[in-house]
């Protein structure tokens, strides 16, 4: 009996330890299986945190390309006011020579290079750039600048704009042009120059009409009527199918 109860107490601690270890196994198992599954959800949480950063420097570009798209919509909006405004003066058949010349005319360097082509222009080729420059430099209309270099040279024909690079006539004065006129190391120098004078030693002092300006700048009484002229060309030429369209604003 003593052998009999001693067996017993063997074996059950056996299927004690059996069933104990069978319960640990499956614990590791679980173990195992929850490690795996952190390790899984771990790695989809740094995939989630890495696609929410692409998406948050993604929306930052969007948001930065809208603001250049907002940005260039409101400098065209501008353009096409200032563009409108200039039409409306200029190209208005009872337009006087009293237009002010310290505004911004709208058109842009292509628009004077589509103008210059149009017009058979050849010599002002080019120059649109430093038209719109001057401009926004000096706050003296490019529209006008054009006018009076195309008056004064000839549609850029003359002497003094094929030998000196002098597009406005500058300095040369009827008792002897050619002794007077400046030479300019270019085109653009020469539009620039002119500009920086025309608003410093007109715009600054009050001379702010193409006829007022017309009164000092040249000694023909007309100068004011042909500058103008010479615009309305320019303009046209600048717009081509587009001035039908602007005709409707006015």
């Amino acid at each position: 009996m003593k052998h009999m109860a001693i067996y017993l107490s063997i074996s059950v601690m056996l299927l004690v330890s059996i069933f104990a270890l069978v319960e640990l196994q499956k614990t590791r198992e679980a173990l195992a299986e929850e490690t795996e599954y952190r390790e899984e959800l771990e790695e989809e949480i740094v995939t989630v945190e890495a696609e929410n950063k692409k998406l948050k420097t993604d929306n930052k570009k969007l948001d930065d390309k809208l603001y250049q798209v907002k940005k260039e919509n409101r400098k065209m909006q501008d353009i096409l006011y200032d563009l409108n405004e200039t039409y409306k003066v200029v190209m208005n058949s009872e337009a006087t020579s009293n237009m002010v010349v310290s505004c911004s005319s709208g058109l842009t360097a292509d628009m004077f290079e589509r103008a210059w082509e149009n017009l058979g222009a050849n010599n002002f080729a080019g120059s649109g750039k430093a038209f719109v420059k001057a401009e926004k430099e000096t706050g003296v209309n490019a529209l006008f600048l054009a006018g009076v270099s195309v008056l004064e040279t000839a549609w850029g024909n003359s002497y003094l704009a094929q030998t000196r690079n002098n597009y406005f006539g500058w300095g040369a004065y009827d008792r002897n042009p050619l002794k007077y006129a400046k030479s300019f190391k270019s085109m653009e120098h020469s539009i620039m120059h002119v500009s920086e004078r025309i608003e410093r030693n007109y715009l600054n002092r009050g001379r702010e009409t193409v006829e007022r300006i017309g009164r000092r700048y040249a000694t023909d009484p007309y100068w004011d009527r042909k500058v103008i002229n010479a615009m309305r060309r320019i303009l046209r030429a600048s717009l081509k199918e587009k001035e039908e369209k602007l005709k409707q604003f006015g």
